[in-house]
């Protein structure tokens, strides 16, 4: 299991009650109601609706973060998504700062 995965599993519980995995690249994806832009949607189906995603980069180990809605700044799909590292400094910043002191001691 590689850091970012480790990292990932430790922030789905704070996602989705519900997250959906497929198998992309070898690796796992998960799909979820986006953290960022659910509150702008008028209805609960509409809140509940798995438009955001944690893929894995195809040839690499690393997943990046894309929202299919992209109502909010933090989930616009700029240059086709957010990578891992920012998606999860911006959604969870003291479990980022874990990260980044693992990822620091390779």
């Amino acid at each position: 299991m590689t850091i970012t995965e480790k990292y990932i599993n430790k922030i789905l519980p704070y996602l989705d009650n519900d997250i959906e995995t497929e198998k992309i690249n070898g690796l796992i994806s998960y799909k979820f109601a986006c953290p960022f832009c659910h509150i702008y949607s008028d209805s609960e189906d509409s809140r509940k609706n798995k438009c955001a995603s944690l893929t894995p980069i195809q040839g690499s180990y690393d997943y990046k973060f894309i929202c299919m809605r992209s109502r909010s700044n933090e989930c616009r799909r700029i240059y086709g998504g957010r990578s891992f590292h920012n998606f999860l400094a911006m959604y969870n910043p003291a479990l980022f700062r874990q990260y980044k002191k693992e990822l620091a001691t390779l």
